[in-house]
């Protein structure tokens, strides 16, 4: 089975009135010089919120990058992994969604009135070579993600390729009403080992 060059899973967040995502510079800063993430290297943060539906605030990582953005008027945090993706396609979205999740409970514990929604999250595939944005895109991964998301979300979860331009990545919609929090399922993914 191919495994993506790139991946990434982004989930929405709320937050309360008066939040700044300027915020999260010192909390990102603080990462990498305390090496917060342990199987990470993380090596300079990029502060792009003064563009318009752009990119907000990015954490650059050699094998992953971090953002907070604001999209469409939403508050999501960004997970693109780009390098060490594993050996399989279910190793690569179990590690999208342990370094994610692990990440959104950092947050939500650094930043008062953050919270990273995790019942639902969009799983993209920019390696459109290998995966194209179709239905047979979908069934590339369509096993793979099954399992993991059996794994994640105890198998209350479904996913959903998102209709959008066929120009655009492979975006399949995770759907999982009765998830649990950022801290919940981070705590779950970690005693779990990747098929």
């Amino acid at each position: 089975m191919t495994i993506p060059k790139r991946i990434s899973i982004r989930f929405h967040a709320e937050a309360a009135p008066g939040f700044d995502i300027a915020d999260v510079v010192p909390v990102f800063h603080r990462w990498i010089r305390e090496h917060v993430i342990d199987n990470e290297l993380l090596i300079d943060v990029a502060d792009y919120k003064h563009v318009a539906e752009g990119p907000g605030i990015l954490l650059i990582g050699h094998e992953a990058d971090y953002g907070l953005e604001d999209v469409n008027g939403r508050l999501g945090l960004l997970y693109t992994r780009k390098r060490s993706l594993g050996d399989s396609l279910s190793a690569a979205l179990h590690t999208l969604f342990a370094q994610s999740l692990n990440a959104a409970r950092l947050l939500e514990a650094e930043l008062p009135g953050l919270r990273i929604l995790t019942d639902s999250a969009d799983v993209a595939v920019p390696d459109r070579l290998a995966f194209e944005n179709s239905d047979e895109g979908v069934n590339a991964i369509g096993s793979a993600l099954e399992g993991v998301l059996a794994a994640v979300y105890n198998g209350a979860a479904t996913a959903q390729r998102v209709a959008n331009d066929h120009r655009q990545p492979l975006t399949v919609r995770v759907s999982a009403p009765d998830a649990g929090s950022a801290a919940e399922l981070a705590a779950h993914l970690q005693g779990l080992v990747p098929a």
